[in-house]
């Protein structure tokens, strides 16, 4: 049976875009060259709305990269945002572990009037005994928090990086200096920031030595041809046509934006399945005969 898609499935202005994805073709090349560089972290920037999340997704997804995601907000901390992090991964880390042999020996002696009998029997096994302590303790040691990382083998995003105060910016930065340090030993721990314009210039800002380490990728906006693609493909999750026209419009007025397009397209569809409903009532039969009315 074919799946039914409804209109706020296919056309999500408030979040990532599954089924109406438009490739960036430049973009995602530098993010995967990045990626496979050792010691290489990423800080995806450009206008809100432009589709940097949702490329970002895609992308993941399509290498099978393990991930999660710490959103920022006006005024959190970097304990907040490392909080976030470390509550997510939601395990606990090995802080002893200790190895040995345990012995056990068992024995009995049975009397009688006729017979004295013993017996002397053991075992021997091998035994582990790990101490574990949640990873929230360990939260604000950044050399621990990449190994952590490293461990599970995960990347770490931060989305609206550009909405820290300068202090958290800072911290950040250091923390993903440590990143790259330890990157011999773990060669895909990654951070990637996701930020506004210019938010990968605020990284080098507060650390020089960044300046040649940060795979900087700008996601500018999308030419009007490619957003009248996202609603081609609409359309045939929908199975609704919209005059060229209309596309062209709705295109125009986007302004560069993916998210603009797609707060568009539920008013749009809407409007186009009432005016078929009305056409197909709009018509009477009359002495054999078809009027409009």
């Amino acid at each position: 049976m074919a799946k039914t898609f409804l209109t706020e499935d296919v056309f999500t202005p408030t979040s990532p875009a599954k089924w109406t994805y438009i490739e960036r073709t430049a973009q995602e090349r530098q993010i995967k060259r990045a990626l496979r560089t050792k010691g290489k972290q990423i800080v995806v920037y450009g206008h809100t709305g432009s589709g940097k999340t949702t490329m970002l997704n895609s992308l993941l997804a399509e290498m099978s990269v393990k991930n999660i995601t710490t959103r920022c907000t006006r005024g959190i901390s970097i304990s907040d945002v490392l909080f976030d992090a470390f509550d997510q991964l939601g395990g606990y880390y090995v802080e002893q572990k200790e190895e040995g042999n345990e012995e056990k020996i068992s024995g009995g002696l049975k009397f009688g009037i006729e017979f004295f009998s013993a017996s002397l029997g053991g075992e021997s096994k091998d035994v582990q005994k790990e101490i574990r302590k949640r990873i929230v303790e360990v939260q604000k040691n950044p050399n621990q928090l990449a190994k952590l990382f490293g461990n599970v083998g995960m990347v770490w995003i931060i989305e609206d990086f550009h909405k820290l105060d300068a202090e958290p910016k800072k911290e950040l930065s250091q923390i993903m200096k440590v990143f790259m340090d330890v990157a011999d030993k773990f060669p895909k721990l990654k951070i990637i920031a996701i930020g506004a314009v210019d938010s990968a210039r605020q990284v080098v800002h507060y650390d020089k030595e960044m300046e040649n380490r940060i795979s900087e990728v700008n996601v500018p906006l999308i030419e009007p041809e490619d957003l009248a693609k996202i609603v081609q493909l609409g359309e045939g999750y929908l199975n609704i046509t919209f005059e060229q026209s209309v596309i062209e419009k709705i295109a125009a007025y986007s302004s560069g934006l993916a998210s603009v397009t797609h707060q568009c397209i539920p008013t749009a569809s809407s409007v186009l399945i009432l005016t078929h409903f009305l056409l197909a009532f709009a018509f009477k039969k009359s002495n054999g005969q078809i009027h409009r009315i």
